[in-house]
C-alpha cells in the first residue's frame, strides 16, 4: 500500500485521527465517491493512525461518502451531525463517527 497521495484527504487527518483504543493493524477504509475521490485506509499502527492510499480488503470499518459530502466536511460547510445522514458506514461505528468528527474540524 502507497502512503497517501496528495488529494480531497490530507496525510494530517492521520494525526488529527482521535486516538481511539484500537490494536495495532485496526484498519479504517474511505471511499470518497466521484471524479475527485478515490479509495484510503487509516491503519493504526503501534503509536499513532497512518494514512494510505488504496484500500484493505477487510477493514475493521468503512465509510462511504460522496465528494460533495467531503468538501462540505473539510470547508466547515456541514457538521458530523448532518453528513451521518449523508455516508454510509459498515463495521465499527465508532471508527465512522470519529472519522466525520475529525473532518469537520480539520478545515
Amino acid at each position: 500500500m502507497a502512503a497517501a497521495r496528495p488529494g480531497c484527504l490530507s496525510p494530517s487527518l492521520a494525526i488529527q485521527f482521535p486516538r481511539l483504543e484500537r490494536d495495532a493493524g485496526c484498519a479504517m477504509g474511505i471511499e470518497i465517491q466521484g471524479d475527485a475521490g478515490g479509495d484510503w485506509t487509516l491503519l493504526r499502527a503501534s503509536q499513532a493512525w497512518q494514512l494510505f492510499a488504496g484500500a484493505l480488503p477487510h477493514p475493521e470499518a468503512s465509510i462511504r461518502l460522496s465528494q460533495d459530502t467531503a468538501w462540505r466536511l473539510l470547508s466547515k460547510g456541514m457538521r458530523a451531525g448532518q453528513a451521518r445522514e449523508r455516508v454510509t458506514i459498515l463495521g465499527d461505528p465508532d471508527l465512522g463517527n470519529a472519522f466525520l468528527r475529525t473532518l469537520s474540524v480539520m478545515a
